[in-house]
C-alpha cells in the first residue's frame, strides 16, 4: 500500500488533503480520483469543468491531475471536437491559474524581501528609506 494525496483545484482556490488515502498503486489512485470528481461535479458539471484533483505521492511530488471536464459525461451529448475544445480550454484554464498562483507567490517574496531592506536601511544612520 502506498501513500497518496488528493488537492482539490477549483480554478484559483485550493483545497489540500491532510490526511492522503493509502491505495494499492497509480491506476487505484487514478480511480480514486475520479470517482471523488464525478462525486463533487454530481448535477453541477458546467460548473465544475475547470476543477481538477492533483494527485502526489507521499511526498507531496505531483504525480497526474484528473480534470473534471475529460470525466463529464455530459459532454458525451455533444460532437467530439466540441468536448475536446472543453477540455483543452480546462487544461489552459489550470494552467494559467498555476503561473498567477505562482506570479502571485513571487510578488509576496518580493514584498518581504523589500521590506527587510527597508528595515536594515532604516538601522543604518543616515540612510534614506
Amino acid at each position: 500500500m502506498q501513500l497518496y494525496y488528493f488537492i482539490l483545484k477549483t480554478g484559483k482556490q485550493t483545497v489540500p488533503d491532510s490526511e492522503g488515502q493509502e491505495l494499492l498503486d497509480e491506476p487505484a489512485a487514478r480511480q480514486h480520483a475520479v470517482a471523488v470528481a464525478r462525486q463533487l461535479m454530481q448535477n453541477r458539471e458546467a460548473g465544475t469543468r475547470n476543477w481538477r484533483i492533483q494527485v502526489c505521492d507521499d511526498y507531496l511530488k505531483p504525480l497526474f491531475e484528473v480534470f473534471f471536464a475529460e470525466i463529464d459525461e455530459t459532454l458525451d451529448r455533444f460532437p467530439p471536437h466540441v468536448s475536446a475544445s472543453v477540455e483543452y480550454v480546462a487544461r489552459a484554464a489550470a494552467k494559467l491559474n498555476d503561473a498567477i498562483g505562482a506570479m502571485q507567490a513571487t510578488l509576496r517574496d518580493v514584498r518581504q524581501t523589500l521590506l527587510q531592506a527597508d528595515q536594515i536601511l532604516s538601522a543604518i544612520p543616515g540612510a534614506r528609506v
